[in-house]
C-alpha cells in the first residue's frame, strides 16, 4: 500500500510538472531567447575567468561578485530548461517524452553543467571555514566548456540566411578571446615569477594600474598573433611569444580554409 501511494505521489508530481512546464521545442521563441541569454552569460564567463585569475582588483570588485551569483543562478535554471527541451534523434525525429529527455541529458552534459553552475569556490570555502584555499578562483575554469556547447547551439537559433555572418562573427569572437586570454596569462606569469627575471611590464610598459597593464598586454598579444615579434626579456616570455605566434598562424589557416569553403 505504501509503495502504491508513493508511486501515485510521484505520478502526480510528474503530471503537475508537465502541466506547469511543458516540453518546448529548441526552435521556440522562448527557448531561442533563453539560448541568447545563456550565450551572453557564457561570453561574460569567458572574459571574466582569466581576469579573475590574473587580477586581484577584479576579484575583489563587488559588482563582479554579484554578477558571479547571477551567472550561477542562471546556469542552475538552464539545467531545468534543458530537462524541458525536446531533443532530435539522428533520424530527424523530435522526442518530447520527459523521461527520455531527462535520461538523454543525464547521460550527456548534466554533470558538466551542474559542476559549472554551482559556486564551488563558495561551497569549499564555507565547508572548510576558509582554511588554506586562496586559489579557489581557479574553479571558474570549469565554466568554460559551456562556451563550446553554446556556440554549437547557435546553428539551431540563427536562421540559415545569416549562417555566413555568424561564422565570421564566431571567428572574430574567438580571436578576441584568444588575445584576451593571452594577455591575462602573460600578466599572471609575470606575477608568479616576479623578481626572478625582467618582464615586459617592468621594462617596456612602465604601467601603474591593472587596467594599463591589461591593455598593454592585450595590445602586445594581438600584435604577436598578427605576426609581430616584440622584444622579449626572459625565456618564459620567449616561449610564450612562440606559442602565440603558432596560435596566430593556426588561426590564420582556419580563416583561410573557412573563406575557401564558402567560395563557390
Amino acid at each position: 500500500a505504501f509503495r502504491r501511494m508513493a508511486w501515485s505521489a510521484v505520478d502526480f508530481l510528474v503530471r503537475l510538472v508537465n502541466r506547469a512546464l511543458p516540453v518546448a521545442l529548441p526552435t521556440s521563441s522562448v527557448r531561442i531567447w533563453w539560448t541568447l541569454w545563456m550565450l551572453t552569460l557564457v561570453l561574460y564567463s569567458a572574459v571574466h575567468v582569466p581576469l579573475q585569475i590574473a587580477f586581484q582588483s577584479w576579484r575583489q570588485s563587488k559588482v563582479v561578485i554579484w554578477l558571479d551569483w547571477m551567472v550561477s543562478i542562471s546556469f542552475c535554471l538552464d539545467i531545468l530548461v534543458n530537462l524541458r527541451t525536446s531533443i532530435a534523434t539522428p533520424q530527424g525525429d523530435i522526442v518530447r517524452t520527459p523521461q527520455i529527455i531527462a535520461l538523454h541529458y543525464l547521460r550527456g552534459m548534466f554533470v558538466l553543467d551542474l559542476v559549472s553552475a554551482l559556486p564551488l569556490d563558495v561551497i569549499v570555502n564555507i565547508s572548510t571555514h576558509g582554511d588554506a584555499h586562496e586559489k579557489l578562483y581557479w574553479v571558474g575554469l570549469l565554466r568554460l566548456p559551456r562556451f563550446v556547447t553554446m556556440l554549437s547551439q547557435l546553428d539551431i537559433v540563427v536562421p540559415v540566411k545569416y549562417f555566413n555572418l555568424v561564422s565570421v562573427t564566431k571567428l572574430l569572437v574567438i580571436m578576441i578571446l584568444m588575445t584576451h586570454w593571452a594577455a591575462c596569462v602573460w600578466y599572471f606569469l609575470s606575477l608568479e615569477i616576479q623578481g626572478k627575471w625582467p618582464w615586459i611590464f617592468t621594462v617596456d610598459c612602465h604601467c601603474h594600474g591593472d587596467m594599463d597593464k591589461y591593455l598593454y598586454a592585450f595590445y602586445r598579444s594581438f600584435l604577436i598573433m598578427l605576426g609581430d615579434r616584440p622584444p622579449t626579456n626572459n625565456n618564459v616570455e620567449r616561449v610564450f611569444t612562440l606559442v602565440l605566434l603558432f596560435l596566430g598562424a593556426c588561426f590564420y589557416a582556419i580563416v583561410v580554409s573557412q573563406i575557401d569553403g564558402h567560395c563557390p
